[in-house]
């Protein structure tokens, strides 16, 4: 079974209308390369251990993986374009087994972080992180058309590459977010879209401390665990480019990996249940080591939030998004390191965040399945 999601629409105004009403801060070239400097000082700063890594194979070839531009292990990614699923977008029937509901709403969990402007900027960082050590690049083009999450591929789709939506989560689900592998994996529109959860048990927040620095992972007097946004987007990020979820406490993609390590050591789970964390926006050693895996490492410091909003309206408003291959990668075997990916029968390759309320566990969630390839754009 092809996996799909629905999202319904409500649009949003135009990306024009959003930059005649809205200054967004550029970051220079110097702002990327101070990023990529600061990641190579926690990276020297972190005593490396074995890598434990782990990615999202291609069924297509053993030296072939789920990633943008060519399949191929160890090639750049070409330019990734993002965009935003507008509210009230579809899910489709085929995601249906998946449990979610509502249609999307992103404005309500925009909201929650000081609104579509910040969010927006606090998304660009966390794709700036990937882009400072990988050869990626990722360009911004607004709102897409709407087509219903994990619809089929169709001629004329206006969509990025990575698609964000927001959709109520299944019940009994403290997942704050999921993130879908790159292609190949299902050959829907879910390949590398991220969803975020809208349900009210689900908490936002924009910590103001900064990379490294401890900060409260609940309100003073108690509440929901509080989701660090830009951290919480990165780590998904990390799962549309590929990587799957690692063992190492410290690193940005920490995760349930299987009943032998359930992610409750990682370091945003509070292990030591002293009731903070430390604020994790960025790749750290064995991430790093992960996406250079897959991507070689970045060859150009990555542009900021402006310049690629006004590069997405120079010419046409959105890039179409490309279909990969036509074929169907065969179904494997659940693997410990593919998240459970046979659950309730999908075959999307995806991993989430898993997130309670105060003093919770999680185990696997939504799952992940094999993605599709596409040319650097």
């Amino acid at each position: 079974m092809i996996p799909t999601m629905m999202l319904l629409d409500r649009a949003w105004p135009d990306v024009s209308e959003a930059l005649k009403n809205a200054y967004v801060p550029s970051r220079s070239t110097a702002c990327s390369t101070a990023m990529a400097m600061l990641i190579a000082s926690l990276i020297a700063a972190t005593s490396l251990s074995a890598a434990a890594y782990d990615y999202f194979p291609s069924p297509f070839g053993p030296n072939e993986a789920s990633k943008w531009g060519s399949n191929v292990i160890g090639t750049p990614g070409g330019i990734v374009t993002w965009s935003l699923m507008p509210d009230g977008t579809a899910l489709d029937p085929l995601v249906a087994p998946l449990g979610f509901s509502g249609t999307s709403n992103l404005t309500g969990v925009f909201d929650r972080v000081g609104g579509r402007l910040a969010a927006l900027y606090q998304i660009q960082a966390a794709l700036d992180g990937w882009a400072a050590v990988a050869d990626v690049q990722f360009q911004y083009v607004g709102n897409d058309d709407g087509t219903p999450f994990g619809a089929a591929y169709s001629p004329g789709q206006q969509i990025g590459h990575l698609r964000l939506g927001a959709f109520e989560f299944p019940a009994g689900s403290f997942s704050a977010a999921v993130g879908y592998a790159a292609p190949p994996n299902g050959f829907t529109t879910l390949e590398g879209d991220i969803l975020l959860n809208t349900r009210a048990d689900i908490a936002y927040y924009v910590a103001p401390e900064a990379e490294g620095q401890l900060y409260d992972l609940y309100p003073p007097g108690g509440g929901l665990y509080r989701n660090d946004f830009q951290g919480l987007i990165a780590h998904e990020v990390g799962h549309t480019l590929g990587l799957a979820h690692s063992d190492v406490p410290t690193g940005l993609m920490c995760g349930y990996v299987d009943a032998a390590f359930d992610g409750s050591a990682c370091y945003w789970a509070d292990p030591d249940f002293d009731g903070r964390a430390p604020v994790t926006r960025l790749p750290r050693p064995d991430d790093v080591a992960g996406i250079q895996f897959l991507y070689g490492p970045s060859q150009v410091p990555e542009p900021g939030l402006a310049s690629m909003l006004a590069a997405g309206l120079s010419g046409i408003a959105l890039a179409a998004r490309a279909r990969g291959r036509t074929r169907r990668p065969e179904r494997r075997p659940c693997q410990a390191n593919a998240l459970a990916r046979c659950a309730l029968g999908r075959s999307a390759l995806s991993g989430e965040r898993a997130r309670r309320r105060p003093r919770g566990r999680a185990g696997p969630g939504p799952s992940a399945a094999p993605t599709k390839a596409r040319e650097p754009s």
